[in-house]
């Protein structure tokens, strides 16, 4: 077995594919929570979407911490390495479309958790 430590690279790219299935889940949850999916016999569907609100806000947040943690990987700050300028180059502008959307997504989550409700169905 071995105990090799993940590189700075394979940190910051098993992050960045992580947030992405998050966001992912963010977006699939309330969609399918409007369809009606596994929604209980005793809920309406405004009732059900508006719970899922909830879980968008929370997978949102949780994307936005992770990206968080290597936001020191790939924008540097104080001392300066040659080596480290290529990360920012190359997952600079993916960290910053997912940071967008993360915040996107909590801010329509948190929306939906407010007011799923009053949503006309008919």
């Amino acid at each position: 077995m071995s105990t090799e430590v993940p590189t700075q690279e394979g940190k910051i790219v098993t992050t960045l594919l992580i947030c992405g299935l998050l966001l992912l889940g963010a977006v699939a949850i309330p969609t399918l929570a409007y369809i009606g999916i596994l929604m209980p016999a005793n809920e309406t569907i405004a009732t059900w979407l508006q719970r899922s609100g909830s879980i968008m806000v929370f997978l949102a947040l949780l994307s936005e911490y992770m990206l968080f943690t290597i936001h020191g990987l790939i924008y540097m700050s104080g001392i300066w390495d040659e080596h480290l300028w290529p990360m920012r180059i190359k997952y600079g502008k993916l960290h910053t479309a997912l940071s967008l959307t993360s915040f996107t997504a909590a801010a329509i989550g948190t929306i939906i958790w407010g007011y799923g409700d009053l949503i006309n169905f008919s």
